[in-house]
């Protein structure tokens, strides 16, 4: 997929596509340990449906449990904004 395809597809400034690709060019440890906690996040999600944790009862604490995740990865992987 090409920068204007991502912007276009996602409704995004082309600038901020390639600003975006810049950063994760620069910052390959950063983006190798983001992918690595997506995988964690995916993982817990896998073994907590297992877990039954799909079922009506158990919806919310799975929810509540990616919620949480996401946040962290929120907090630790997006670059502050530029001054």
């Amino acid at each position: 997929m090409s920068p204007e395809d991502i912007a276009r597809e996602y409704h995004l400034p082309l600038g901020a596509v390639y600003e975006a690709l810049a950063y994760a060019s620069d910052h390959p440890d950063e983006i190798a340990r983001l992918r690595q906690t997506e995988d964690q996040v995916l993982e817990r999600l896998r073994a907590a449906d297992q877990r039954g944790l799909g079922t009506a009862d158990g919806t919310a604490k799975a929810e509540e449990m990616s919620g949480a995740v996401l946040q962290e990865m929120r907090y630790r992987f997006v670059p502050p904004p530029r001054p």
